[in-house]
């Protein structure tokens, strides 16, 4: 819901993580042979393996510990993070949302795919492509059991999915007079990705409608970029012909015009703007040295949308919609999810209002402040 960070007991998800990811690092060590010459854990793997996780528990329990200890309904709040029943109104997106992670590997998705088929061929042939498996897919496979599912929670996976990817382009830099039947597919498939890029992209971006009744891209700003990325897109595939480094290289050229293009376009559609600046640019303009406040229905409040801190340049404090502020000169926005009443504050006006669709922001301001304008 664009939400800010939530208060330091939610924060432990992150120290949760990194503590996985060290006792998982831990765990991988090369695997021993055993007696009979068969490779295989030995007990000196599953003693590792244990003091993995006590060190795992080590690092995460007192976190744990203390924040129930010190502050109240941290449970619940843990219930709501987790789970997030209750915490939003929208519906549960669809177990399959995280496909999109063959998305963002674009333009390298068929080295990733072609990694992904290598360690299922031979799982235990290499340790470093095993390891990039498993913390590429076991998180995405976990985050696909809960309600909300954010492509932005897939960005911690794409470093390890990026090792994976470059298990299958190694091998790519050996003499050609090498190269096996798959090698040379993943050759010609990757050059058709890339030129299929250079001469797509443009075209998707001047038909693809942004919201506000325009495209993502003008004709001319078309034309631009597709001047920069078809002959970028031929001069890598022609001197691939003798230099793989040419592919990988313009490939990831590619990939940083295509983000600049992407970017370019996405600041022009609804999906890409802030929902609550036009409410904030009437609050500067109405209240320019009011102290801000933020509150909800729910009891207590959630953090205030980092967003609304941002654009104003203020501090914005969460109140319960049942305190009133002590300063005299103060504003109290109030934020109204899809399904629920219109604010009303005893003794406050409204001042402004933004309307979307799923949600809505109101601005209060006491009966006796005058604004500005």
């Amino acid at each position: 819901e664009g939400e800010a960070p939530a208060e330091p007991s939610a924060k432990l998800g992150n120290q949760t993580k990194d503590a996985a990811h060290n006792a998982l690092a831990t765990e991988c060590a090369e695997p021993r042979t055993s007696t009979d010459g068969s490779a295989g854990a030995s007990p000196s793997t599953w003693v590792c393996g244990f003091f993995a996780v006590i060190i795992f528990l080590a690092i995460a329990l007192p976190w744990f510990i203390y924040v129930l200890r010190h502050t109240p309904g941290a449970m619940q709040l843990w219930k709501t993070e987790v789970f997030r029943e209750g915490a939003t109104s929208l519906e549960r997106d669809p177990f399959y949302s995280y496909v999109s992670l063959f998305g963002v590997m674009a333009p390298w998705v068929a080295f990733f795919i072609a990694g992904g088929i290598g360690w299922l061929a031979s799982p235990r042939t290499n340790l470093a492509r095993s390891a990039a498996v498993m913390f590429t897919f076991v998180p995405v496979i976990i985050m696909s059991c809960f309600k909300d599912k954010n492509e932005r929670y897939l960005v911690p996976m794409v470093v390890p999915a990026a090792i994976l990817a470059a298990t299958a382009i190694a091998p790519l830099f050996r003499p050609r007079e090498l190269w096996n039947r798959a090698e040379r597919a993943l050759f010609v498939i990757q050059c058709v990705i890339i030129g299929g890029m250079a001469i797509g992209l443009p075209l998707v971006g001047v038909i693809s409608k942004n919201g506000f009744g325009g495209t993502w891209w003008s004709p001319i700003t078309a034309l631009i970029f597709a001047a920069i990325l078809i002959p970028l897109a031929v001069a890598s595939i022609v001197m691939a012909r003798k230099h793989t480094a040419a592919l990988v290289g313009g490939t990831m050229l590619l990939m940083l015009a295509a983000h600049a293009m992407f970017l370019e376009g996405y600041r022009q559609t609804a999906e890409g703007r802030s929902e609550i600046k036009p409410l904030v640019d009437r609050l500067r303009e109405l209240t320019p040295t009011a102290h801000v406040y933020y509150t909800e229905h729910r009891d207590p409040p959630r953090p205030p949308p980092a967003d609304l801190q941002i654009y104003l340049n203020r501090t914005v404090r969460a109140i319960p919609n049942t305190v009133r502020p002590p300063a005299d000169d103060h504003v109290i926005v109030f934020y109204q999810r899809d399904g629920e009443p219109i604010p009303e504050i005893a003794g406050y006006r409204m001042i402004a209002n933004h309307i979307t669709p799923k949600r809505a922001w109101h601005a209060f301001v006491p009966l006796a402040r005058r604004t500005s304008r």
